[in-house]
């Protein structure tokens, strides 16, 4: 059994919906011509999604802490 196989059917779903999220994040606001999208096993307990695009970018200091935004679904999420 493959390391990202050892994770739930929750974990892959939460996996799943942050990366439909970021792409339609990039989707809307990015104005991309090439998205990247990887999915790497850390080690036993931790996957790494990473979703990069060639698009404009923006201030992540600008963004408020109280929603979610780009910045957060664009750069590396880890699922413990």
């Amino acid at each position: 059994m493959t390391t990202a196989a050892r994770f739930g059917d929750e974990r892959a779903e939460t996996m799943l919906n942050m990366a439909k999220e970021a792409l339609r994040n990039v989707e809307r606001h990015a104005r991309a011509t090439h998205v990247i999208v990887t999915l790497k096993s850390i080690d036993e307990s931790h996957l790494e999604l990473r979703v990069e695009d060639n698009g404009v970018g923006f201030d992540p200091r600008a963004a408020t802490s109280t929603r979610r935004n780009v910045y957060e679904a664009s750069n590396s999420s880890k699922i413990r």
